[in-house]
């Protein structure tokens, strides 16, 4: 079976989230203010040292101490506070989006079996053309309710270390952060 969306999303982002925050390195609370300097900062670091996440063990102490110069420039304390919250942000960032896919996978299977019920209520509809139409719904059910499965996981597993507040901070930014995230998964290999 293919792996969906969120699937990709969970092990990809979630995943090694979870993991740092089980470790003990969560970040701090999220707020507009330190959002704000997580994208200057990002964009800085991006800039100079694009695969640093890559290659972090290749990093020359000369270059470690630029990139914690960078993320000062950018309001934090060092780089290792930039990395903390940027911990934390995938985690909400995740969050935000499993809801918003949940959302979607509802009206979507909503709408594609209303308009599976419309050709099926069709009486000149061939039996061959309703026994597809059959079992295409029932694909659609199977499958909506597989990645909502998924997705919930993930917000069970997200929710444990992402309030509300924090959730609402990301929600706000969302249109500045989705390109950073997603930009991560490519890089990943992640379609």
């Amino acid at each position: 079976m293919k792996p969906t969306r969120c699937t990709r999303l969970v092990l990809a982002v979630l995943l090694p989230g979870l993991f740092a925050a089980c470790s003990g390195l969560l970040g701090p609370e999220i707020t507009d203010d330190n959002i704000r300097q997580y994208l200057q900062a990002r964009k800085s670091l991006d800039a100079k040292y694009p695969d640093a996440g890559k290659n972090a063990d290749a990093l020359t102490a000369e270059q470690k101490a630029d990139m914690d110069a960078l993320a000062r420039a950018a309001g934090f304390e060092n780089h290792a506070a930039y990395s903390a919250l940027h911990t934390k942000l995938t985690l909400a960032y995740t969050v935000v989006e499993a809801r918003q896919f949940v959302s979607q996978l509802e009206e979507t299977k909503n709408k594609n079996l209303a308009e599976i019920e419309q050709k099926l209520n069709s009486p000149a509809l061939p039996a061959e053309t309703r026994a597809q139409l059959e079992a295409s719904k029932k694909t659609i059910e199977n499958q909506a309710t597989q990645a909502k499965q998924t997705a919930q996981a993930v917000l069970g597993a997200a929710s444990l270390a992402v309030d509300d507040k924090s959730a609402a901070a990301v929600q706000r930014h969302l249109a500045a952060l989705r390109p950073l995230f997603l930009d991560s998964l490519k890089e990943l290999g992640q379609p």
